[in-house]
């Protein structure tokens, strides 16, 4: 019986959970109009002086603001549209078509039982954040 994009997709995002995989949630626009206002408020109140103040205390205050703020992986890929879904899909089973399984359940169980396919499966899932939904990993 074959493994179906559902059940892969389910795969990967537990996968993903145990391995506390997590992207940070961007905030630039936000944090870029904060520093901007910072800039501005300072260069009116204080000059040249004011504005470098300004700005100074609008990015510390804007990276604070985006500081701590993630998402976890598997949430992203439970999420993901149906077509970037396939291409997980495909990407993964071209690591696991070698081997000899029936279910997603038996797939779970060989995949935890060889460091080197949970590795390379974790790395297809980075990869796959990253390079198609333009995502950033946390550390």
């Amino acid at each position: 019986m074959p493994v179906y994009i559902g059940d892969m997709v389910e795969l990967c995002a537990t996968l993903a959970k145990e391995n506390d995989l997590k992207v940070t949630v961007k905030e630039s626009l936000k944090g870029g109009a904060i520093a901007g206002i910072g800039a501005t408020v300072g260069g009116l109140l204080g000059g040249p002086i004011g504005l470098a103040a300004g700005a100074s205390l609008g990015g510390l205050i804007a990276a604070y603001t985006a500081s701590g703020k993630f998402k976890p992986v598997h949430q992203v890929i439970l999420e993901m549209p149906d077509n970037k879904k396939q291409l997980l899909y495909n990407q993964v089973m071209d690591i696991v078509y070698k081997l000899d399984f029936d279910d997603a359940a038996m797939l779970m169980a060989l995949i935890r039982a060889d460091d080197v396919i949970m590795g390379q499966m974790i790395y297809a899932i980075k990869s796959h954040v990253e390079g198609q939904l333009k995502m950033h990993l946390a550390d």
